[in-house]
């Protein structure tokens, strides 16, 4: 009697799991299945520019670069496979520029992604490139985009020039 109530709580603990996991697999084996998106021709682009800014009166000038690298092919629910690209600033090694930090809060400026410098289509709404300035709040997870009215009004910051190099012309085979 023992080992028949042993076999049957067996059995109902592999139903019980999976069902757990079926649906999991089910995906993993689609997401599988599906044919991966073509590879870039260039994988690897740096980009100078020049961002100008006054702080409170006093004008600062950053000169950086934006190193761009294919990361290979990526899979999520929301898009399927898809290419996936790290950039990263050559100075501080950062994805963005930060302008001024207090106790509380840092303003950084957004400088673009790598899809848009590398020329893959996968955000066409990036087009063209505008810096974006958003604030974190320090202990928190709180990030905002800011307007240009914002900045100023708030943080006594003023956007003067953004000189950025073009995004490459780049194949996908």
């Amino acid at each position: 009697m023992k080992k028949i109530l042993l076999i049957i709580i067996g059995i109902i603990v592999v139903i019980v799991i999976g069902l757990i996991t079926l649906p999991w697999i089910i995906i993993a084996i689609g997401f599988a299945s599906l044919p991966n998106p073509p590879m870039p021709e260039i994988r690897y682009g740096e980009f100078p520019f020049r961002l100008v800014y006054e702080l409170n009166g006093e004008q600062i000038v950053v000169e950086d670069t934006i190193i761009c690298e294919f990361d290979g092919i990526g899979s999520n629910a929301a898009v399927g496979k898809h290419r996936k690209w790290k950039a990263h600033l050559a100075n501080s090694g950062g994805e963005s520029v930060l302008l001024v930090s207090d106790d509380t809060r840092k303003i950084y400026c957004y400088v673009g992604d790598a899809e848009y410098y590398m020329d893959d289509e996968t955000h066409p709404e990036e087009r063209p490139l505008t810096p974006r300035i958003y604030s974190v709040k320090l202990n928190k997870s709180d990030m905002s985009i800011l307007s240009q009215e914002e900045i100023l009004d708030k943080y006594n910051i003023k956007l003067l020039s953004w000189d950025f190099t073009e995004p490459i012309v780049n194949s996908f085979n």
